[in-house]
C-alpha cells in the first residue's frame, strides 16, 4: 500500500499467503480495506 502511494500506481495484484499461485487475487477495494483492517484472519 505505501509503494502504490509513493508511486502514485495502481494495486492489480495482491498475495495473501505464501502458494502461488494459489494465494493470488484480482485487488479489490473491499478486499484490501478487510485485509488492512484485519477482518479475517489467515493461518
Amino acid at each position: 500500500y505505501n509503494l502504490s502511494l509513493t508511486y502514485q500506481k495502481p494495486i492489480a495484484y495482491i498475495t495473501t499467503g505464501q502458494n502461488v499461485p494459489g494465494d493470488i487475487e484480482f485487488a479489490d477495494i473491499d478486499r484490501l480495506t478487510d485485509l488492512i483492517l484485519k477482518k479475517e484472519r489467515y493461518e
